[in-house]
């Protein structure tokens, strides 16, 4: 005899011998376990239904066939699989919100680096669930790798992207160009507010753009909104990126005044990753204090500083912080930075987040070479 379990609600299209049957199981529970054609409600090929909770005998060649209706396996409710185990949906983290038994799993619909499927190790309430790539072990590392600087570059010397700010503040009205004729910045305009907006404010940029995929357009046009009431050391970039030299002016609204420049960033390729450390190794020319930092780009944290620069948001790591006055560089000597993050921070790449590396140096050509390295998730 074949050994099958089928669902309350289920619907299946059944053949028994030379007969097919349109059944659907309508009881309270339990496993049926075959069936004989006089034990169908209807006695045609018509369809019939199981009346109560009794166990049936299907022969072996029964097969089922078809789809499933509301109330089965595709419905919006969890699954309940063999045992006390199921399978459940929502949106976030489960734990502390979804009773289950151990051994079921959770899907996110919010999904989320390393956050879309959950299992319950432990417990029958609402708590136990783990994060899968949690519960089977770490996930795949990535690196990315970047050369630093051996030359008199300018400190800082960006890598990975860049900020280049203009060094006092404005309110563009008049319009003031940005940019230098010609070179291929390939960067996002970015504002930082120095004030609370009165009114809604445009601030229209235009110039020669590109994008990701290399479409140039001559003379294009972009506006940044800042709406009414928004407050100081509010951040905005144009999606848009730009080559030469740009043209911004406010064109409706109260001017505000803000902090201006480029703003340049890793960001993956455009994907979402989890940075889980980064290591800076070098072998010293000459004398000098350095600094190795990493930003996470994104558009909270800010800092509006009048006619100067803005301050970016803190630091995913900086060496100064954690080496306190060993940042030196010597001639013939190594020296070294590395960073392992108990907890990685997502990188919204695809929600124009990345991350950009600063090298800071009080003299120039402090090395005669070296490498920085980015850990991380995907």
């Amino acid at each position: 005899m074949a050994e099958r379990e089928y669902m309350e609600g289920q619907h299946y299209s059944a053949t028994l011998g030379q007969d097919v049957y349109d059944v659907t199981v309508a009881m309270s529970g339990g496993a049926v376990t075959g069936l004989e054609a006089s034990q169908v409600t209807a006695p045609d090929a018509a369809g019939g239904t199981f009346a109560d909770t009794a166990l049936y005998t299907f022969k072996d060649d029964l097969e089922v066939v078809g789809e499933l209706e509301a109330g089965s396996m595709l419905s919006n409710g969890p699954i309940s699989l063999s045992g006390t185990a199921s399978i459940e949906h929502g949106a976030g983290d489960p734990e502390g919100v979804t009773t289950a038994n151990p051994g079921s799993v959770y899907l996110n619909s919010s999904g989320g680096i390393n956050e879309a499927v959950y299992q319950k190790l432990t417990g029958t309430g609402n708590t136990g669930w783990q994060a899968m790539a949690s519960a089977i072990g770490a996930a795949a590392k990535y690196h990315q790798t970047w050369t630093m600087p051996t030359t008199n570059a300018p400190s800082p010397a960006y890598l990975g992207g860049y900020y280049d700010f203009a060094s006092s503040d404005n309110d563009f009205s008049p319009s003031v160009s940005w940019g230098i004729s010609l070179v291929p910045a390939c960067a996002h305009f970015m504002i930082v507010t120095g004030a609370e907006t009165v009114d809604d404010v445009t601030i229209t940029i235009t110039g020669d753009s590109i994008s990701d995929s290399t479409s140039y357009v001559a003379s294009d046009t972009a506006t940044i909104v800042i709406p009414s009431g928004t407050p100081i050391d509010t951040y905005f970039e144009t999606p848009k990126k730009w080559l030469g030299t740009i043209n911004i002016e406010t064109t409706a609204g109260t001017a505000v005044t803000c902090n201006y420049g480029w703003c340049k960033y890793w960001d993956n390729g455009n994907t979402d990753f989890t940075v889980v450390g980064g290591e800076a190794l070098w072998m010293g020319d000459t004398s000098a204090t350095i600094d190795i930092i990493l930003f996470h780009h994104k558009n909270t944290g800010w800092t509006f500083n009048a006619g100067s620069e803005p301050e970016p948001p803190s630091a995913l790591f900086k060496m100064s912080d954690v080496h306190g006055p060993n940042v030196r560089t010597s001639s013939n000597n190594y020296g070294n930075f590395k960073r392992v993050a108990p907890v990685g921070t997502l990188i919204s790449g695809s929600a124009s987040e990345g991350v950009i590396a600063a090298f800071e140096f009080s003299a120039g050509a402090c090395i005669e070479y070296g490498q920085l390295t980015l850990e991380y998730t995907q």
